[in-house]
């Protein structure tokens, strides 16, 4: 496809799964982190779709002591 041409109506359904890890200590600091894999992509027309995804998220909560 060249760049500036348009496609005809394009969609993409994708079905992806994978494991998940997430570690809690108290109610400060939370992690996950994951990692999921297609099980089914379904695309019309030429498109980009990813072959997998990572995950990673973290939290804290300080709190503030009066």
């Amino acid at each position: 496809m060249m760049p500036g041409m348009t496609m005809d109506d394009p969609a993409v359904t994708s079905v992806f799964l994978g494991p998940q890890i997430i570690y809690t200590r108290s109610s400060r600091l939370s992690a996950l982190v994951g990692a999921d894999l297609p099980v089914s992509i379904v695309s019309s027309g030429e498109q980009l779709v990813p072959t997998y995804m990572m995950r990673a998220a973290g939290r804290t909560n300080a709190g503030l002591v009066a």
